[in-house]
């Protein structure tokens, strides 16, 4: 699946796979990207690598409770959703 580099958009809306897998980054064309409802602990730092990220959707799930600092390389994200994740501390750095 990493290999598919002009993929603009996944969705794994609902999926109970509990790791989002560093792979993710090598998605280079990725636009969007849904991990709604999916009951994992955190993103991997590879998710910095996807530079045309414009949407990410991470909410509802129990699980979440971090953010990987490489977040702040996605200078084209302009929508990050991360409702309803009762473990993500807004204080942590």
């Amino acid at each position: 699946m990493f290999t598919l580099t002009q993929l603009k958009s996944l969705i794994l809306h609902g999926g109970r796979f509990g790791v989002v897998p560093e792979g993710i980054g090598r998605l280079s064309g990725l636009e969007t990207l849904v991990l709604a409802e999916s009951d994992f602990e955190s993103l991997p730092e590879s998710i910095g690598e996807l530079s045309k990220l414009k949407y990410l959707n991470v909410s509802e799930n129990p699980s979440f409770h971090q953010l990987p600092k490489s977040l702040s390389k996605l200078r084209e994200l302009n929508t990050l959703t991360l409702r309803e994740n009762p473990r993500l501390d807004s204080t942590s750095s």
